[in-house]
């Protein structure tokens, strides 16, 4: 039978319904974001793409070089650009990197792809580095190596920005699958992220959380609709949480 991930100090939670729990292989991970790329409006970077250049404005307005690491097909990158800035992206799967290469093509303000192969060349070139609803759909060992990429590729004082759902009830996102009797989440995510949790993270590598926070992102630009959403839950009664979790750090100088 599969195990779960293994328990790490970061996690909230871990997914734990009974059953035969499936473990989220590198071969099953390509096949479903495979599956996956064919319906863009699935993508949390293609849903929530101008609000994530609205509520990070602040930080991104300075920066002169950015990097989103874990691009899937770039539609945060694509949006990047179409507002005037300077993006690469750094995407492990070949599927979806080869994907955003022919997307992106000559497009100005690309600055290309980035592989691991590439990053002892290109460590210490980047001001900003997103991370969009990455950390989640990591385990401890690429948890590891995904924050040590971004602390390599960003310069000295420059920003992470990660986004991850705020405290997620990873049981409550379970499917089972009658043909193969599997249970998994329905969108591969295997770790559950507090404020305190995700600073702590991030702390183990080099940064220093400046802000974080908690919202509901979709409604961002949409006037009243966080407000209603609040007064829904108070007038029932009801149990709200806010549904992301958005977290600012600085790349310390003694960092690596």
């Amino acid at each position: 039978m599969p195990e779960s991930p293994p328990e790490s100090p970061h996690d909230s939670h871990q997914a734990g319904a009974p059953g035969n729990l499936m473990e989220w292989t590198a071969e099953r991970t390509e096949r479903f974001w495979a599956f996956e790329a064919t319906r863009p409006g699935h993508y949390f970077s293609y849903q929530n793409r101008d609000a994530l250049l609205r509520y990070f404005r602040r930080w991104i307005r300075p920066a002169e070089r950015i990097i989103d690491v874990g691009a899937g097909p770039g539609f945060l990158v694509e949006r990047l650009i179409e507002a005037g800035h300077r993006v690469a992206a750094h995407e492990v799967s070949e599927r979806a990197a080869r994907s955003l290469v022919e997307r992106m093509g000559d497009r100005p303000g690309f600055l290309g792809l980035v592989t691991n192969d590439d990053i002892g060349a290109q460590a210490g070139t980047f001001d900003l580095c997103f991370l969009v609803e990455v950390v989640e759909h990591l385990n401890d060992e690429q948890l590891n190596e995904v924050l040590s990429t971004a602390s390599r590729l960003l310069a000295a004082g420059g920003t992470l920005i990660v986004t991850t759902p705020n405290e997620e009830d990873l049981a409550a996102e379970q499917v089972y699958c009658p043909h193969c009797e599997a249970v998994f989440h329905r969108w591969g995510h295997v770790r559950s992220w507090s404020a305190r949790s995700l600073a702590e993270a991030v702390r183990d590598h080099g940064f220093e959380p400046a802000a974080v926070s908690t919202t509901y992102l979709a409604a961002h630009g949409r006037r009243g609709e966080h407000a209603l959403r609040r007064l829904w839950h108070w007038l029932t009664r009801s149990e709200y949480t806010e549904p992301n979790l958005l977290l600012v750090a600085r790349k310390t100088p003694a960092a690596r």
